[in-house]
Parts: structure tokens; C-alpha cells; sequence
């Protein structure tokens, strides 16, 4: 408790989704999808590089929004009216390659935890996440309500 929080976008790319992609998204292979990857920081420190991944079909000119000073999930609620309801979520231990383990600034043996998390939103559309964590925090996740989806609140 206590830390600045901070994040960096590293990068916005648009690409052709793969199978694996194309199948948790439930979108054609080959389909046009937006891929986010952002680095979080708790008191100037990395801690969570997450990656998030969209359909650009439904999610059109997302490329235009500064994630750096945004949320991308204020971005599809307040500009596409969107509004995650349920998250299924895979939580797994894993160690870094060595392009992540600099992102974190830590040795490749050491432990992370990846959280990957498939939302569901209105008509069955789909965003696929992917978090690595360091030792550097802990999550606590609750529901505000209903209509929106579990917020993940940070605690590094």
C-alpha cells in the first residue's frame, strides 16, 4: 500500500489473428485484431506487463487512444458503450524469457505468475488478456456490480 502507481504502452499493433487467437476471440483466423501491451509500475518499479487483445472489426480506431493516459477499459466504455460482464480467468506459474525478464528487471529463473483471462462482453464478443507479475505485488479481485466486469484491484 502506499505506491505511485504508473504505466507505459509499449505498443498498440494491428495484426492478423492466429488460430489460437481467432479461436479465443471467437473471430475467423486471418481477422484484423488490435494488440495492446503496456507495462505497470508500482513506485517507478515494473511490476505487470500485460498484453490485451481485440477484435479491430468491433473495436474500429482504437488505435488512435493514448494509453498511456487512459484505460482501455474507460476507452470501451465510454467511447464504444462497452462493458465486460464475466471473466473466466487461468492462473499459472511460469519463468520469463529473456525480453519480458528485462522488461520486469528480473533473472529469467525467477518466478512469475501469469493470469490469463478471457472477458466476454455484450453479444458474445471477446478481449483475451494476458498478465505476467513479479514477486512485486498481490491481486485482490471483487465485482462492483452486474452490469460490468470483476475490477482487479492492485495492490504492489
Amino acid at each position: 500500500e502506499g505506491k505511485l502507481p504508473g504505466k507505459k504502452q509499449l505498443s498498440l499493433e494491428k495484426k492478423e489473428a492466429d488460430a489460437y487467437l481467432a479461436d479465443k476471440l471467437q473471430i475467423e483466423e486471418g481477422e484484423e485484431i488490435f494488440e495492446i501491451r503496456s507495462l505497470y509500475y508500482a513506485d517507478g518499479i515494473p511490476y505487470s506487463l500485460n498484453t490485451a487483445v481485440l477484435p479491430a472489426k468491433r473495436f474500429e480506431k482504437l488505435d488512435f487512444f493514448d494509453f498511456n493516459n487512459r484505460s482501455l477499459y474507460e476507452v470501451l466504455g465510454s467511447f464504444y458503450g462497452t462493458y465486460m460482464y464475466r471473466v473466466r480467468q487461468t492462473l499459472e506459474a511460469t519463468t520469463a524469457d529473456v525480453s519480458v525478464s528485462r522488461l520486469l528487471e528480473r533473472d529469467e529463473s525467477q518466478p512469475l505468475l501469469r493470469i490469463k483471462a478471457i472477458s466476454t462482453l455484450p453479444l458474445l464478443r471477446r478481449l483475451r488478456q494476458c498478465r505476467l507479475l513479479s514477486h512485486r505485488c498481490s491481486w485482490q479481485c471483487s465485482n462492483r456490480n452486474r452490469s460490468r466486469m470483476p475490477l482487479l484491484s492492485r495492490r504492489p
